[in-house]
């Protein structure tokens, strides 16, 4: 473990997950783990799902989802940045009408 390195207990459904992390990202990994107890309560009481797994199973879908609408969402935005840097530079008369490349 490094110095900026710590090691939290994170709980989901009623077990204990220890994982080390940067100690930066301790507040977004316990917002995380709220998120997803806070899914896996809804995801139970409205379908009245008993089995673990299978509520795991729900979530993880969702929050995949959730990362490639984002992830879709993103590139779009770039690409729209690309297009208003071009046409910017096209209008300022500058001969670096490229945009610049996605990372």
């Amino acid at each position: 473990m490094t110095d900026d390195s710590i090691r939290i207990q994170i709980q989901i459904l009623n077990r204990s997950y220890p994982i080390t992390i940067r100690r930066s990202e301790e507040e977004a990994v316990r917002a995380a783990a709220k998120n997803i107890t806070d899914m896996l309560s809804r995801m139970q009481r409205a379908y009245n799902i008993d089995q673990p797994q299978d509520l795991l199973a729900m979530v993880a879908i969702q929050l995949a989802t959730k990362v490639e609408k984002l992830e879709t969402l993103r590139e779009h935005e770039q690409g729209l940045l690309d297009d208003y840097s071009k046409r910017f530079h096209l209008l300022m008369g500058s001969d670096t009408a490229q945009a610049p490349s996605n990372q």
